[in-house]
Formats: C-alpha cells, sequence, structure tokens
C-alpha cells in the first residue's frame, strides 16, 4: 500500500474531475489517499469523497478582466501564482514529511512535489500557443514550463495515444506517458431523452458568469427543454422555469445521467469536459472562453474534423448553434484505450 497525495488545480472543476478516475483506481488497488485543493475544485473533491481526508492548498483564484486583454490580465497576476506555487511547495513539504506521503500526483499545480516521494505532473498541456501581441512571450513561458517540470520524476498526459487530440500542445523536450482518457463517467448507452440540451456553464470569474446569462436569455427565447447547470458546486439552487431547469452542481452520477438524458451538451471546451463527451459518445456545442488558447485550440480541432459544432461567445446563437450540431459526428467517433492508467497505477 502507498500513501498518495491528489492536488488538483482551483482553475475551473476540470482539473478536480479528472482526478476522480485516479482517485477511484488508487483506492481499488488499496492505497490510502489523501485530497488536496481549494476553491470549488476542493468543494466537488469533498461531495465526491466525503470519505477521504482533505487538506485545503492556497488558492490561486485567477481572475479574467470584463474589459481589455485576457492574457494581459493573467500575465499582471503572474506574481501573484508565483507566491502561491511557492506556499503550496512548502505546504505539500510538509505534508509529505508528516503523513509519510510515498507518491504526490499533482494536475496543473507546478508547487505540489517533493524530493521525498515520488512527484508525478498530470497535463494536457506542456506547450503554449498564446495569440496576438503577448505571443512574444510564448518561447520564454515554454520554456520556464519545461524547467518547472523537472521538478516532476514523470508526466502523465490524460490523452489517447491512438487519436491524439493533445499533440500540438505537447513538446518533445518533456518525457512523457499517455494515461488514456481521463473520465469520471462510463458508458452505459443513451437513456430516455428529457432535454433538448444541457448547458455546463463553467470556468473563472467574471467569464463564466457573462456565458451564463447569454445561454439563459437564449435557451428563454428558444422553446428548447433544457437544463443549466451553473458550475457553483459550493452553493445550493434548484430553479425551474417553464423547459428550463436551472441547478448550481450535479455528483458525478447525476451529471452522467442528465448528460445521457439530453440530445446537445452545450459547455465551454475544456478538456475534462471533452473527456467526458468522448466517454458518454454525446453530441457538443462548444463555446470556448475567451481568450483561452487552450479552449479555443481544442473547440477548431473538432470542428474541422467534424465532430462537435464550435462558436465563439461573442456571436454565440443558440439556434444556429443548435441546428449545425446535428450534422456533426459527436464525440463517440474517438476511441479511447483502456488499461494505461491501471498499468501506471500497477507500477507505483
Amino acid at each position: 500500500m502507498k500513501r498518495v497525495l491528489i492536488c488538483a488545480l482551483d482553475w475551473g472543476l476540470g482539473h478536480a474531475t479528472r482526478c476522480i478516475p485516479i482517485i477511484r483506481t488508487l483506492e481499488k488497488f488499496g492505497h490510502e489517499v489523501t485530497l488536496a485543493s481549494s476553491g470549488d475544485a476542493g468543494i466537488l473533491l469533498k461531495l465526491e469523497f466525503p470519505q477521504l481526508d482533505y487538506v485545503e492548498l492556497p488558492a490561486y483564484n485567477p481572475h479574467y478582466s470584463r474589459a481589455g486583454s485576457p492574457i494581459g490580465s493573467l500575465v499582471m497576476q503572474m506574481p501573484k501564482f508565483l507566491r502561491t506555487i511557492k506556499k503550496e511547495n512548502d505546504l505539500v513539504g510538509s505534508l509529505v514529511a508528516e503523513r509519510s506521503v510515498d507518491v504526490v500526483i499533482s494536475d496543473n499545480r507546478y508547487g505540489c512535489h517533493s524530493t521525498r516521494a515520488k512527484s508525478i505532473f498530470l497535463t494536457h498541456q506542456l506547450r503554449l500557443h498564446i495569440k496576438g501581441g503577448w505571443s512574444i512571450f510564448n518561447p520564454w513561458i515554454n520554456s520556464e514550463l519545461v524547467t518547472a517540470t523537472r521538478w516532476f520524476n514523470e508526466v502523465w498526459v490524460p490523452d489517447s495515444p491512438a487519436t491524439s487530440l493533445c499533440g500540438h500542445l505537447l513538446t518533445g523536450r518533456v518525457p512523457f506517458t499517455y494515461v488514456g482518457w481521463l473520465s469520471r463517467f462510463s458508458y452505459h448507452g443513451e437513456r430516455e431523452k428529457r432535454y433538448d440540451v444541457m448547458a455546463v456553464v463553467s470556468g473563472p470569474e467574471p467569464q463564466r458568469s457573462s456565458f451564463e446569462h447569454v445561454v439563459l436569455e437564449q435557451l428563454k427565447r428558444s422553446g428548447r427543454s433544457a437544463l443549466v447547470v451553473t458550475g457553483q458546486p459550493g452553493t445550493r439552487r434548484e430553479e425551474k422555469s417553464g423547459l428550463i431547469e436551472i441547478v448550481n452542481h450535479l455528483s458525478a452520477v447525476e451529471m452522467q445521467h442528465a448528460m445521457s438524458q439530453s440530445d446537445v451538451i452545450l459547455s465551454r471546451s475544456g478538456y475534462s469536459t471533452i473527456m467526458d463527451l468522448i466517454t458518454l459518445k454525446k453530441k457538443a456545442v462548444f463555446v470556448p472562453t475567451p481568450c483561452q488558447p487552450e479552449q479555443e485550440y481544442f473547440g477548431k480541432v473538432l470542428h474541422e474534423h467534424g465532430v462537435a459544432y464550435c462558436m465563439d461567445q461573442k456571436n454565440f446563437v443558440l439556434d444556429t448553434a443548435m441546428k449545425e450540431a446535428t450534422s456533426f459526428k459527436g464525440l463517440g467517433v474517438l476511441s479511447n484505450e483502456d488499461g494505461l492508467l491501471e498499468e501506471q497505477i500497477e507500477n507505483l
């Protein structure tokens, strides 16, 4: 048995949700797991695994500006992010010593490693592709990312080597191991339809609230049956207005059930969401978070390959998106390679 510390980034909910299959597999093999995160990501993990110990890590609290360049806003927050990395590194070092931790698995938290434990970095993005005037910083940022990963013994990439989506975001300068697409869901076939569309709203503020407003306004006028999940696990909200139901959070079981009852999933093109929809073989409409290069990249790739329809938030029109989505193949055309995660956990 190993003592394993799982550290999930608090940048949206995706890093926490894709840790769920890792935690389940570790428990299946009899390992002792401690969870560590912050913000809504931490709340989600505590709700899914109330039986496990949980430690609060320093929060990154990223913010995107409503006006001006979102990339510029993030660059201005870099000193805060670097301080957070230092704080989480100090805390993880203490946890490893106090709890005799054997393995640290860090999902995109660059400070969560220790020389006294095997440290594994989980990421699907080893290289950034910032566009526009800020692209001049790409070489420096990517060099720093490569340097940061060298504190870890291994890098795991949640992607399938057979039909990789992340190739453009990886780099040959960092050796890594594929662990397959990581989803908290498992496919059990389609259920009887309940919703025309299920909208999953997520991500940092203020863009999360802006997206929620756009979606709700257009759904009310559309006459379509819909479930809207606002991505706020720390609060309770259950509303129904005509054909539209609104909740702040669903457990993994509830989320899978609702998605299986929906014709189309409307969401951000976050990588964890994509992995969930691959598993459930769903049709989707993706609306990338504005000026998040990674989400824009995945949305564009899936659109160009006829897998899922993608439209930017500024020009989003629900009726158009729903009509177009029917002509796309759906995420089920992408196949996973089973057993990769279990193989790596056995190797621990």
